[in-house]
């Protein structure tokens, strides 16, 4: 017995499957560059600004600043969530949400790009992540 060709599958089913591998084509590229790559760099702009001894105020390192602002944007995300959910479910805005959030992560993650030119680069990327 052989799988089914994705051209045998109904119009709709082909529209929800290309939509699947957009969004895990988009996600992997994501994951890679940023959530990989950009901790690394951080914390190498973190030391380069806070000299010799690489912490603020003898408590916070580069990698336990990373750690804070991923814990605050998951529990924004967590906090959030459910509220959005609500809405989403309720009101016909699904799309007009998904179009908005992926605009705003879309800019923040090439405005990622401009983090050397900025005056502080770590706080460039701690405020955009």
């Amino acid at each position: 017995m052989s799988l089914p060709s994705i051209g045998d599958l109904p119009l709709e089913q082909r529209r929800i499957i290309r939509a699947w591998c957009m969004y895990d084509w988009a996600n992997s590229a994501f994951a890679t560059s940023i959530a990989a790559i950009v901790p690394i760099y951080f914390v190498f702009l973190f030391k380069e600004a806070a000299g010799d001894d690489g912490t603020v105020l003898g408590i916070f390192t580069g990698s336990s600043m990373w750690s804070l602002g991923v814990a605050l944007s998951t529990g924004f995300v967590a906090f959030s969530s459910p509220v959005l959910g609500v809405i989403a479910d309720r009101v016909p805005i699904r799309r007009v949400l998904l179009a908005t959030y992926m605009t705003i992560g879309s800019v923040f993650t090439m405005l990622a790009f401009f983090a050397p030119y900025a005056p502080e680069p770590c706080v460039w990327l701690f405020v955009l992540f």
